[in-house]
């Protein structure tokens, strides 16, 4: 099609010209397979065309929808693009897309190019990458609000708000319900989507069958365990058995006990198919009534959680995930164990974590704490006068311990003989200039 004529199409009408995906994939079209099984043939181009998930494959149309009505509109072939095409979209696309937000975009139309059997040659081009710098410097985008970590300390402070607390029997289901939910997110580190539903989850309910309840023993603690289905970090498995423990210390905060009072008390027949976490008309919990419930009982509460700069934290899905991380590093539980209570692949859990200007500073202390200790290997400088107002330090001398003794008689002057610096280090004051 011309660009006349797509100029000239209705703006719905121009998306589904722009952007039509061959029921056979390209790839599979050329095989001999289209014409020997047909049925296989479909089965392989979908899983080709949906070899991830729904929802980011939606983004990745949506990104590839906008590439196409950039090129059609100025007469361009897309396919295969070019560096220059991806830089000049780029450019057009910061009006309404941050810069963020581009590789995305970019993922989005290697992706098609791939489907449609071309290849792909700009993994790494440097053309783009300067682009995305240039963008960088000259649309700086404003630092994202910290998320709320609602950790076991808040729980402490905000559920004495819920009417009838702490007796189950006083409570309402709902006041059970979020209860019984927040101290398995936060102590299961659960992901938001792995116990809240919303619009765009691609997740599917969790269910009674999904939770298993241990009274525990002499031995064993009470516990709660969630079977988490295919994980963001293990698709390939059915669940993942995810376990809370009961703590004696703590009677009003017991997983175990909590589960067991909402599940018992519940007004809606459970059955294994019932959503795990349900309200009381047998809705699933969903993420805008645990959003609001927290945020009336922080206001009930009289608790103010602000970022550094002075702005508010904003309440998330990752709240609770975040909560258990700072429950564990306000316990002084190893950073090396992180990664399995939160079933992190790597690294990644430091996104999550929240510091607070008293973590700062608290480091800021020990630091210098520990300066006045002895140290294994200390580097002592011994600075000199130098005649021609020029200070030399003496090459520096790794001690061992036992032969530093920190102190102010560690750094001591010496006089030196004159020393006439060469034209490799200083330059050379005339002789009617240099004090004597």
């Amino acid at each position: 099609m011309s660009s006349p004529q797509y100029l000239r199409l209705p703006a719905e009408t121009r998306d589904r010209v722009a952007f039509t995906r061959p029921v056979i994939h390209p790839l599979v079209s050329i095989h001999p397979l289209v014409s020997a099984d047909p049925t296989s043939a479909l089965r392989v181009s979908e899983a080709l065309y949906h070899g991830i998930l729904e929802g980011t494959q939606l983004r990745y149309d949506s990104a590839t929808r906008r590439y196409l009505s950039f090129c059609l509109l100025r007469g361009l072939t897309p396919w295969p693009t070019d560096a220059v095409l991806i830089v000049a979209w780029l450019h057009r696309l910061i009006c309404s897309v941050k810069v963020s937000s581009m590789r995305h975009y970019i993922s989005g139309v290697r992706k098609h190019q791939i489907n449609l059997g071309m290849v792909w040659t700009l993994s790494g081009d440097e053309s783009i990458h300067s682009c995305l710098r240039y963008l960088s410097r000259h649309f700086p985008e404003a630092t994202a609000l910290v998320k709320v970590p609602i950790s076991l300390a808040l729980l402490r402070r905000i559920l004495p708000m819920i009417d009838g607390w702490p007796h189950a029997a006083a409570m309402s289901h709902d006041g059970r319900l979020y209860v019984a939910v927040s101290l398995h997110a936060v102590l299961c580190f659960l992901r938001g989507g792995e116990f809240l539903v919303y619009p765009s989850s691609e997740r599917r309910v969790l269910l009674m069958s999904d939770i298993r309840a241990h009274a525990g023993s002499a031995q064993v603690p009470a516990s709660v365990i969630i079977g988490v289905p295919q994980t963001k970090t293990r698709p390939d498995l059915f669940c993942v058995d995810v376990p809370c423990f009961d703590s004696p210390l703590h009677p009003l905060f017991q997983p175990y006990g909590r589960w067991m009072s909402y599940v018992g008390m519940s007004p809606v027949t459970i059955t294994a198919s019932t959503p795990a976490y349900h309200r009381a008309d047998g809705s699933a919990l969903c993420r805008s009534f645990m959003l609001a419930e927290t945020e009336r009982l922080i206001t009930m509460a009289g608790v103010t959680i602000l970022a550094d700069d002075g702005n508010p934290c904003a309440l998330r899905l990752a709240s609770w995930r975040a909560g258990g991380l700072r429950s564990a590093l306000d316990a002084g539980i190893d950073p090396s164990i992180f990664m399995p209570l939160g079933r992190w692949k790597s690294n990644a859990w430091q996104r999550y974590l929240t510091h607070s200007t008293l973590d700062l500073r608290g480091a800021g202390n020990r630091m210098w704490n520990a300066s006045a200790q002895p140290s294994a290997f200390f580097a002592e400088a011994v600075v000199r006068p130098v005649v021609g107002a020029a200070v030399a330090l003496e090459p520096i001398r790794v001690l061992d311990e036992e032969s530093v003794a920190v102190s102010a008689a560690s750094f001591r002057l010496r006089s030196l003989k004159p020393v006439i610096f060469s034209s490799s280090h200083l330059p050379l004051l005339p002789e009617s200039q240099r004090r004597h």
